[in-house]
């Protein structure tokens, strides 16, 4: 054990889930949300020109852990409504430019897959695709859109999606493998 002890110890803090207080703020091309003191003593999320702000009663103890959950809550939320407005307009680009059609898509909190595609050719997208640069978004939402013409990851499937990526869906796929849902 002593031999990976600091191997493991940074893998961990690089999971490791860290506190949101005043200091938490995503900023990605997508997606923008921050935390801000508020004389009420309520939580509440409000949006603005610049992204969503969560407005925290002032004297918010973000020690305790029933505060931690409400704000995580408040933070999903937001992401799922800013992935709602944004993802299924751009899903519907994609497949009409490439001819590959859907039934319906829905937006979920998943974390363990940024989406999915049913055999009745319903694509499932995670709200945590905003957290993504808009390039591997895209790879995202077209690689769901390949399955709606091959239900496997078979050769004929890479093919496709290498046609749909200009022949970059492997470094796509690399590049992703990157990427892990925070919050």
């Amino acid at each position: 054990l002593e031999t990976f002890r600091e191997r493991l110890l940074e893998q961990y803090r690089k999971v490791q889930v860290r506190p949101v207080d005043f200091s938490y703020a995503i900023r990605t091309e997508c997606f923008r949300l921050w935390l801000e003191p508020s004389p009420l003593k309520c939580f509440t999320v409000r949006q603005t020109e610049e992204g969503t702000c969560i407005c925290c009663p002032a004297g918010a103890d973000f020690s305790r852990a029933d505060v931690q959950k409400l704000v995580r809550a408040a933070i999903l939320r937001a992401m799922k409504k800013a992935a709602g407005n944004y993802l299924p307009p751009l899903l519907e680009e994609l497949s009409v430019r490439y001819g590959l059609s859907y039934r319906k898509v829905r937006i979920t909190g998943a974390r363990s897959r940024w989406g999915s595609c049913t055999a009745a050719r319903t694509i499932s997208l995670s709200c945590y695709l905003m957290l993504l640069p808009p390039h591997l978004m895209d790879y995202v939402l077209l690689h769901e859109l390949a399955h709606t013409r091959e239900m496997n990851h078979g050769p004929r499937f890479w093919a496709l999606l290498d046609q749909l990526t200009g022949g970059k869906a492997l470094s796509l796929r690399a590049e992703l493998r990157n990427y892990r849902p925070f919050l």
